[in-house]
């Protein structure tokens, strides 16, 4: 009885710890939970209470059954046995991984807190790696028809900074004009001053020249002579 007596007080003790946790209180037990660098049963210990005091309840009550003669006992024994293995396990892997029920309600919060705060950090990384991979291009429009029009224009060949330009006329630059040689195109003819008839000035506008301009003296006299009635 003394045995019983012992386990049944230091169980009821480690229960009285575990639900205390539970509840919000001793939180010097869960100090250790985010040290990552802490072995698993130092960061995992405020859930220990929990399983080792029901192990502790199964314990006694086995050996509280193998003092008691009869069949009953002997079913107790053998409940209590495989319950107890069963509980081991359970209370390691409650210990190894404990669920979001066995936390207290401060320690879910700064879990939540932790993990939003890493999840803000790795999108600013990403952000911050995006930008340094694709320095020229401007933000994301954010409206879902300024989205559409971005698309449409990408797809058309009329990118950002004249990308699209350029990547049509590598796709099919065409024949390019040959460079003009000035050597090739004929010079035009110097102009011949014989050639061109001189003007006719006012002391002999009424004579006749002949084709290179020269004055003709006899035909102008039988032309004076006609108009005088001479001839």
């Amino acid at each position: 009885m003394i045995v019983e007596a012992l386990i049944g007080t230091a169980t009821l003790f480690v229960a009285a710890v575990g639900v205390s946790f539970r509840a919000g209180r001793l939180r010097w037990l869960g100090t250790w939970y985010f040290a990552q660098d802490a072995p698993l049963v130092v960061r995992h210990l405020g859930f220990v209470p929990v399983p080792v005091a029901l192990y502790g309840l199964l314990t006694a009550a086995l050996i509280a059954a193998m003092t008691v003669p009869g069949p009953w006992p002997l079913l107790i024994v053998l409940i209590a046995v495989f319950g107890a293995v069963a509980l081991l396990f359970a209370g390691v892997w409650v210990a190894a991984n404990p669920p979001e029920w066995l936390k207290p309600h401060w320690l879910r919060e700064a879990e939540r807190s932790r993990r939003m705060r890493s999840l803000g950090d790795q999108l600013a990384a990403e952000l911050v790696s995006a930008r340094g991979k694709r320095p020229g291009r401007g933000p994301t429009p954010r409206r879902f028809t300024a989205a559409v029009a971005g698309w449409g224009r990408r797809v058309v060949g009329h990118g950002h900074n004249g990308h699209g330009r350029r990547r049509a006329l590598r796709r099919s630059p065409g024949p390019r004009p040959a460079p003009r040689q000035d050597a090739g195109i004929a010079e035009p003819a110097p102009r011949q001053d014989a050639d061109i008839a001189q003007p006719v000035t006012g002391d002999v506008a009424g004579s006749s020249l002949s084709g290179n301009g020269e004055r003709r003296p006899a035909e102008d006299a039988d032309r004076a002579a006609r108009d005088a009635g001479w001839g």
